[in-house]
């Protein structure tokens, strides 16, 4: 983030749109995917998500330090309703700590969760609690050091391009989306 910001590298895949990054990013008007984030859980787990933030409020919540979750979860954060976040670097260790007990639920994006999950070989000891947290676009994003503007639209149209083709919708279900 801080090279794109100063201009030493061109772009950044994926990241969320805030207006604090659109003072400092050219973002395409277009995700690249759109991503719903999910409360995991071991199975078995009391702690079910019915949609509001309140029937997780006494869990311990995994988070990767310094990310997002979408505006309506950074907000509850703020506002203090939740009783514990524990964070780790990485989804890799928060995963960890879901699978060893050390926390009670993780957030993340479905796809994240899930290929983390495919990785340590522990699909069928977790399950997804509840409705999606929140749904958000993650964009290609290119540095505002440089005029990247034509290619930006240029992305943009051939996005739209694929989306009416199909060629979108064949890749989301080729990797689970």
């Amino acid at each position: 983030l801080n090279m794109l910001t100063h201009g030493e590298a061109d772009g950044l895949f994926t990241i969320k749109k805030t207006s604090e990054r659109e003072a400092t990013m050219l973002f395409p008007k277009t995700p690249l995917i759109v991503q719903d984030y999910v409360f995991f859980v071991r199975k078995g787990s009391p702690f079910r998500f019915n949609g509001e933030y309140a029937s997780l409020g006494q869990a311990s919540i995994g988070v990767v330090n310094a990310t997002s979750y979408g505006g309506r979860f950074d907000e509850a954060v703020k506002a203090g309703k939740f009783a514990r976040l524990d964070a780790a670097p990485t989804y890799e260790q928060t995963f960890k700590k879901l699978l060893a007990g050390r926390v009670d639920v993780v957030i993340c994006s479905r796809l994240v969760g899930l290929s983390v999950l495919l990785t340590l070989e522990a699909v069928d000891q977790v399950e997804i609690s509840g409705p999606p947290s929140e749904t958000t676009g993650s964009y290609l994003v290119f540095t505002r050091k440089k005029d990247w503007g034509v290619v930006a639209n240029r992305l943009d149209q051939a996005l739209e391009a694929m989306s009416k083709d199909g060629t979108l919708a064949r890749i989301h279900r080729a990797y689970g989306f």
